[in-house]
């Protein structure tokens, strides 16, 4: 039982790795602007251009 929370724990672990690189932001700072308004700030609104940055073939009519 105790393996399968260290790897619960490690992924978790790697969702703030990947929240962090999209949003540019720690979970902390996520957590409250969500919280503050939860309509606005969302999984939604880094969806669609989450990878603008990373990718150098990424569409121009998405990233603009």
């Amino acid at each position: 039982k105790e393996i399968k929370n260290g790897r619960l724990a490690m992924f978790a672990m790697f969702g703030f790795y990947i929240q962090a690189l999209v949003t540019r932001e720690g979970p902390v700072a996520n957590w409250r602007a969500h919280i503050a308004d939860p309509v606005a700030v969302n999984a939604g609104n880094y969806m669609a251009t989450a990878y603008c940055d990373y990718d150098p073939l990424a569409p121009a009519s998405i990233c603009a």
